[in-house]
């Protein structure tokens, strides 16, 4: 029997930070599946700093590589920080949404099962601002851009994770990326997410 493909796509919490010993939650996600011997083989897409407006663009080229069965979306992060130059988030409410739907087109494209993770937590005691680049994180931004998540995915009967609820600020290693312990969290919640939806 042939293996579905499940790619992921999403920024440096998809790609790696700080779990190379345990695994990260996508690596956990392939292991869960190969003990059991279930046919999927799980590609990770991750690139440090990719929001949705760069996502966009190289999209299609990787999809087209891995003909995704799947496809889960765990992007935007990126886009809510506030720029300290101007005042302004990175991607706004407005361009968010677009950008997400086009994504989801874009996706659709290749398979209809298209599954969304929320944004995070931030820590904001650490992320106003950042240590190492002129921006801030705030609360109440991650929670408007995940309504605007919800918003979409309910408009277009799209399966969604939310996360706000299963994390806490101290399994954050510095105030964004997250601890060994934050990745098995979301292994956890995509993982029982997949099986509820019938999807592995």
């Amino acid at each position: 029997m042939s293996k579905k493909n499940i790619c992921v796509w999403g920024d440096s919490i998809v790609k790696w930070h700080n779990d190379d010993a345990v695994g990260w939650w996508v690596s956990r996600l392939q292991k869960y599946l190969d003990e059991r011997k279930l046919p999927f083989s799980v590609h990770r897409f991750g690139v440090s700093g990719t929001y949705t407006s760069t996502l966009l663009l190289r999209f299609e080229k990787e999809a087209s590589q891995y003909q995704p069965d799947i496809v889960i979306f765990a992007i935007g992060t990126n886009d809510l920080p506030i720029l300290l130059a101007t005042h302004n988030p990175m991607v706004s409410l407005q361009k968010f949404k677009k950008n997400i739907d086009s994504l989801y087109q874009a996706a659709y494209a290749f398979t209809p099962d298209i599954v969304f993770v929320w944004l995070p937590i931030v820590d904001e005691s650490k992320t106003t601002p950042i240590p190492w680049a002129p921006k801030s994180y705030y609360m109440k931004d991650v929670v408007e851009y995940n309504a605007v998540l919800e918003n979409f995915c309910n408009s277009r009967h799209v399966p969604f994770v939310p996360l706000l609820d299963a994390l806490r600020t101290q399994d954050l290693d510095d105030g964004i990326h997250p601890s060994p312990k934050w990745h098995e969290k979301i292994y956890i919640a995509v993982k029982d997410f997949l099986i509820e939806q019938k999807l592995i």
